[in-house]
């Protein structure tokens, strides 16, 4: 019963944890010191265009850093995610890029955020 317990009670702190990723209300942490990232902030920066469609697919590409490592892009916006944006994202991005952009809700002038 104790292990039926403990399951349960990690399975809802994964599912609290999925939603905030989900809703952008958490921290951009590098994964490591010296890893690179861009911030993608602005009006636009919550809906997909073709404009940040191009930038995505550009900087995210291995081939266009030049060999190095491919920067982490954090978007950074104060209203909701369009979905399309989102699905953008796990659609068309290549899988092995997609967990290198994060969703942030917020403002780049609150320290907070």
């Amino acid at each position: 019963i104790a292990g039926i317990m403990f399951f349960g009670a990690e399975t809802s702190q994964l599912m609290e944890m999925k939603e905030l990723l989900n809703s952008g209300k958490t921290r951009y942490i590098p994964r490591q010191k010296d890893h690179h990232h861009i911030v993608l902030t602005g009006a636009g920066a919550s809906r997909l265009s073709t404009m940040l469609q191009h930038f995505l697919l550009e900087i995210l590409d291995p081939d266009s850093s030049g060999g190095t490592d491919v920067p982490d892009v954090v978007i950074l916006a104060e209203t909701e995610y369009d979905l399309a944006l989102k699905e953008f994202v796990r659609v068309k991005l290549p899988v092995f890029v997609r967990e290198k952009v994060f969703f942030l809700r917020g403002s780049p002038l609150s320290s907070d955020d």
